[in-house]
């Protein structure tokens, strides 16, 4: 009989498949994030606290994580994405993005 495989061994066999895929991408651009529209540079402002991308600081610009939902070819996958500042004003001003509000103040 096969032994089962615990929670805690298979997050960790998740973990090192992801860190592997992030190696080519931490090898071009070390902690800095290039923006998805411009390509400039978004830097973290305490780069050692980063230990997942999406929850660090960074100066001028934004990076979170985004899943695919149904429907997509990647349904499913989830991606880091960085935008800075500059494109972001340019999208909002351009109506391609939607503003939906500022989690530090609740109005």
């Amino acid at each position: 009989m096969k032994k089962k495989l615990k929670l805690k061994d298979f997050q960790k066999a998740q973990q090192t498949i992801i860190d592997y895929l992030r190696q080519d991408f931490l090898e071009i651009h070390g902690d800095d994030r290039p923006c998805i529209c411009c390509g400039e540079k978004i830097k973290p402002i305490h780069p050692e606290m980063n230990h997942f991308p999406q929850t660090g600081m960074y100066e001028n610009g934004i990076v979170d994580k985004i899943s695919a939902g149904f429907g997509s070819q990647f349904d499913g996958d989830m991606f880091i994405i960085a935008i800075c500042d500059k494109c972001i004003e340019k999208l909002k001003k351009e109506n391609k993005i939607e503003y939906a509000g500022n989690y530090m103040h609740l109005y």
